[in-house]
C-alpha cells in the first residue's frame, strides 16, 4: 500500500472518533511516488432517523472492495446526525485501509467544551503527495448555522506546514475538510465566511495546492480557484435534487435518496476524479 507519514498536530480527532490512520512513519524521501488511487465518502449522517445511513455505508464499503483498489479513504465530515456512532471503524474495517476523518457541523455539535478547543486538523504524506485535514466548522451547537471559518491558529499551523514543505520536491499538494469556500453568486449560508475563503485561496495559489475536496452541501460542485481544482462530493446518504416534478429524481422534501462516493485516481501529471452514484432510493 505504501507508507504514509502524518503529524502529531491535532490527532485527537483521529483518536477520539472513528478510525486512526497508519501508525507506520518514514521520512518523505524513502516513499518514491507512483500512481495511486483512494476514495473520498461525505456527509454519512449515519444517526439520521429514516435515511438507512448504515446500510448505505455498508453497500458503499462493499462497492469500493469490489470495483477498486484505493490505498486509503477521507472521511470529510458529518459522520453524525446525533449521539455517537461506535460501529464507524466496525464498518469500515472491511476496506482494510487507513482512514482519515475531518469533522462536521453535525459531528460538532456533540462535542463537549474539551473537545471543541482540541485542534482537530493534522497532514500526513502519501508517496510524495502531501494531505491536509483541516477543522472548518464553527464548533457551534446552533443547528442552523452551517458556515465555515478557519482560526488563527489553524491558519498559521497550516501556512507553517505548506511552507516546511513548499522545498520536498511534493508531487501534489491536496486539503480538505468540510465546508467549502465561498463562490460568486452563490448562497453564503453554507459557505466559509469571507475570510477564511479569502485565507484558503491565498494558500491554495501561493503553494500551488492541486485539489480541494469538500463534502456538507448535499450537491456534486467541480470548479477552480486560480489552478486549484475544488471538488465537492455530494452525500453518501441523501442529497438535494431539482424541484420539477417531471425530475426522475423529484421528492417533495427536495431531497433524495440518492448518495455517491467519489473515487480519486492521481498520477504524476494529474487528478481523475469519479463520483459513484447510487440511484433511486427515495426518502
Amino acid at each position: 500500500m505504501g507508507s504514509l507519514d502524518r503529524t502529531e498536530e491535532g490527532t485527537g480527532l483521529l483518536k477520539r472518533v472513528y478510525c486512526s490512520p497508519s501508525e507506520g512513519k518514514s521520512p518523505l524521501a524513502d516513499v518514491p511516488f507512483s500512481p495511486f488511487s483512494f476514495a473520498v465518502l461525505a456527509d454519512l449522517h449515519l444517526t439520521e432517523p429514516g435515511t438507512a445511513g448504515m446500510d448505505k455505508l455498508r453497500r458503499a464499503v462493499s462497492t469500493l472492495q469490489n470495483q477498486s483498489r484505493v490505498d486509503f479513504v477521507l472521511l470529510l465530515g458529518d459522520i453524525l446526525w446525533h449521539g455517537s456512532t461506535p460501529e464507524l471503524e466496525e464498518l469500515l474495517r472491511p476496506l482494510g485501509v487507513p482512514c482519515f476523518v475531518v469533522p462536521g457541523n453535525n459531528d460538532s455539535r456533540h462535542w463537549t467544551e474539551q473537545e471543541r478547543q482540541t485542534p482537530f486538523y493534522y497532514s500526513f504524506v502519501h508517496k510524495r503527495c502531501l494531505f491536509v485535514g483541516l477543522n472548518n466548522v464553527t464548533a457551534t451547537p446552533d443547528f442552523n448555522d452551517h458556515r465555515g471559518d478557519l482560526d488563527d491558529a489553524q491558519y498559521r499551523w497550516l501556512c507553517s506546514t505548506l511552507e516546511s514543505h513548499a522545498a520536498q520536491g511534493l508531487k501534489h499538494t491536496f486539503l480538505f475538510a468540510h465546508i467549502p469556500p465561498l463562490r460568486e453568486h452563490v448562497l453564503p449560508s453554507f459557505r466559509m465566511r469571507v475570510d477564511a475563503s479569502q485565507r484558503w485561496a491565498y494558500l491554495c495559489g501561493r503553494y500551488g495546492v492541486t485539489a480541494c475536496f469538500f463534502g456538507h452541501i448535499h450537491q456534486p460542485e467541480r470548479y477552480t480557484v486560480g489552478d486549484t481544482e475544488c471538488l465537492t462530493t455530494p452525500s453518501l446518504n441523501w442529497n438535494f435534487q431539482s424541484s420539477d416534478p417531471k425530475d426522475p429524481e423529484f421528492t417533495e422534501s427536495g431531497r433524495s435518496g440518492s448518495g455517491a462516493f467519489a473515487t480519486v485516481d492521481v498520477t504524476a501529471a494529474a487528478v481523475e476524479y469519479l463520483l459513484h452514484w447510487r440511484r433511486g432510493t427515495k426518502l
